[in-house]
């Protein structure tokens, strides 16, 4: 009895292999990618008509970017980078002031980033502030000193900003204040 079972055994897993072998067999075939023709070392690859001879008007049209400059770039005479870091923020603060919709700014410079609180007139909504806080961005990283800008129009982190700005002007180190600088900055970082 123990050979019937073997074999039997040995008859069910030949029959499993036919089958799955023979199991494709009414499908249809898969579609095979076209290769590319080799001819030595170059490869021919299949372009359509309209890729090999593009229409000159159409292309001209798609690699004409429309770059209008949004913020103003200053050119500073003299000592740059003899000024201290309160004179490049006034500076700073200054230009972001000629950036249309901008009634105040504040900029707190700390290594190589600068701080950017601004107060936007009224009238301004929606996506004009995006679009003021990006101008407000290039402004300082055009005209700074290297900065990596963060820019924020919220009324609560302008008011901290002007805080600890005018901390530094009373003469508060800037150590006894980094940890409220790092928590402006992580509320900036994702609106980045």
């Amino acid at each position: 009895m123990n050979v019937y079972t073997r074999s039997k055994g040995w008859l069910m897993i030949l029959t499993a292999l036919a089958l799955v072998g023979c199991g494709n067999q009414g499908a249809a075939p898969a579609k095979q990618q076209p290769q590319p023709q080799q001819q030595g070392d170059q490869v021919e690859i299949k372009t359509t008509p309209a890729e090999r001879k593009p229409n000159p008007k159409q292309v001209s049209e798609t690699n004409k970017p429309n770059y209008t400059v949004r913020a103003p770039q200053v050119q500073v005479a003299g000592n740059q980078g003899q000024e201290s870091a309160e004179q490049q923020a006034d500076s700073l603060a200054n230009i972001m002031t000629r950036i249309p919709g901008v009634e105040h700014a504040s900029v707190l410079i700390a290594g190589k980033m600068a701080l950017v609180g601004l107060d936007l007139h009224p009238s301004i909504t929606g996506s004009q502030i995006d679009s003021i806080k990006f101008s407000a961005k290039e402004a300082v990283e055009r005209n700074g000193d290297g900065y990596r800008a963060l820019v924020s129009a919220d009324l609560d982190t302008v008011t901290r900003a002007r805080t600890l700005i005018r901390d530094i002007q009373h003469g508060k180190p800037m150590t006894a204040i980094s940890n409220e600088i790092a928590d402006i900055v992580s509320r900036l970082i994702p609106e980045m």
